[in-house]
């Protein structure tokens, strides 16, 4: 009976840094996109463009070349659907380390209305500047599990309790935000070439919570037959939290974005970014039920404060004008995800895990292009855009094979580490997603006009609508 609630809760380890392991955290991407309507609707592909006020955080190189003092606000909408691929379901082991994932998935979809982006570009002197606020990361879901069982393998006789073996039922939410505000400046050091840098403040705010439920195992495991006395005694309990993590941010940090634009000629212009993200500090805090006794009494809270780092990038860009209606920008990033999972420790593993695994993302690199075409013949000139980005799967993943993860490691007595399989299997979840944009732009005389965009994936849709004012 002992043993049996030891599989059922997973200890709750003290330390936590970087991103984290809880449930709620699970596939997390933060999607990182130049501002404005303009820019979205040509995939995000304007660190060679840069010739509006949002150049601002794209390349501020491009403040350098503008003609005109400008304001520019922006109000986006994103719908999110939320999938959850591990709702509920069940693992059966089909070879030695072959499983078949008989997995239900669910959707929790979630909207986010939000004003991203609003700057004021100043060009009446020889150094062109401007000031800004943008919400850079705005990332909000809530969502709940049903369990996943995996029945015995192994045999029996390896281990009789090993088929009371699942993913816990779960509650969570996150509700994360970035914002910043800033100032940015653009020279022309020759008549090709200029350097701009953007100086930011950077607000941050992270509430989250993981708890894993008490089972009803009768329901969850219907074929198995279970001793009265452990079903009577869980039965007050069912449905609370057995385990619970929160986390609490309200961190600032400042960061940085420099960038170079060179313009040979009208027609054609190349640039480069770097942007420096901050590290933000945050609490976490852990509780839960004793569970190895069936006292069920209230475990000791643990406080701690742990690192939550945003990920630098470099990018590269040019944009090609043909014709004067006709233009192409294309666009290459490298996105230094791999920051986020420094330092990273785990809430769910095996502490005696041989393997030492951890979970890890990667760097990615992604690719954008856009185009715009101008009807000049109408009243009030259109510009119709369209364009492509490639966004990689950015979340963060386990070391080990999901099929490693299953079948489990053992620890030095030879015993299996069971708990180790409460390690999320991320690698099955692993989805790039291409993003399909487009556009348009009217300008109604010299100094007003309107910009929307809409970028389209599998799994969400924004749009974003942005008035710009040309004093």
């Amino acid at each position: 009976m002992k043993k049996l609630f030891f599989l059922l809760i997973p200890l709750i380890p003290l330390g936590l840094f970087a991103q984290n392991d809880m449930y709620a955290n699970i596939n997390l991407q933060f999607r990182f996109t130049n501002p404005g309507a303009r820019a979205q609707a040509m995939g995000g592909a304007f660190i060679g463009l840069a010739d509006d006020t949002t150049a601002i955080l794209a390349n501020p190189a491009g403040l350098a070349n503008m003609t005109s003092t400008t304001l520019i606000g922006e109000f986006s909408q994103l719908e999110r659907d939320n999938n959850i691929p591990f709702y509920s379901g069940t693992i059966t082991q089909s070879g030695l380390q072959d499983f078949i994932f008989d997995l239900n998935e669910r959707d929790f979809p979630e909207s986010v209305s939000t004003i991203p982006f609003l700057a004021y570009v100043h060009t009446k002197s020889k150094i062109k500047w401007g000031v800004y606020y943008a919400e850079q990361a705005h990332f909000d879901r809530t969502f709940e599990t049903n369990g996943v069982t995996i029945p015995p393998f192994r045999g029996q006789t390896y281990l009789d309790l090993n088929q009371f073996v699942f993913f816990s039922a779960s509650r969570n939410f996150i509700e994360l935000q970035m914002r910043s505000i800033g100032g940015s400046v653009g020279i022309n050091l020759t008549d090709r070439l200029a350097v701009g840098v953007t100086v930011s403040y950077n607000d941050f705010q992270y509430e989250g919570n993981t708890s894993l439920l008490v089972p009803d195992f009768a329901a969850l495991f219907p074929d198995f037959s279970i001793d009265p006395r452990v079903l009577d005694a869980i039965a007050p309990f069912v449905g609370q939290a057995a385990s619970v993590i929160d986390v609490d941010g309200d961190d600032g940090a400042i960061s940085a974005n420099i960038g170079l634009l060179y313009t040979p000629n009208e027609r054609f212009s190349v640039g480069f970014a770097y942007k420096q993200q901050p590290e933000f500090d945050y609490d976490h805090r852990t509780s839960g039920l004793r569970t190895d006794d069936l006292s069920f009494d209230p475990l000791p809270v643990e406080n701690g404060s742990a690192v939550f780092s945003m990920p630098d990038s470099f990018g590269a860009g040019f944009s090609f004008k043909p014709t004067d209606v006709f233009l192409v920008t294309l666009e290459v990033n490298r996105v230094m995800y791999s920051e986020m999972s420094d330092d990273f420790h785990t809430f769910f593993g095996a502490p005696n895990d041989p393997a030492d695994n951890r979970q890890v993302v990667s760097d990615t690199t992604e690719y954008r292009a856009g185009m715009e075409y101008i009807l000049v013949n109408l009243q009030n000139p259109l510009s119709l855009r369209a364009g492509y980005y490639l966004e990689p799967y950015h979340a963060l993943q386990n070391e080990k094979l999901d099929t490693q993860i299953l079948f489990a490691y053992t620890n030095p007595a030879g015993d299996l580490a069971l708990d180790f399989r409460n390690n999320a299997f991320l690698q099955r979840f692993a989805e790039d997603q291409n993003h399909i944009t487009f556009g348009a732009g009217m300008s109604f005389g010299q100094h007003f006009a309107i910009d929307l965009a809409a970028d389209i994936a599998d799994r969400s849709e924004s749009y974003s609508l942005s008035g710009i004012y040309r004093f």
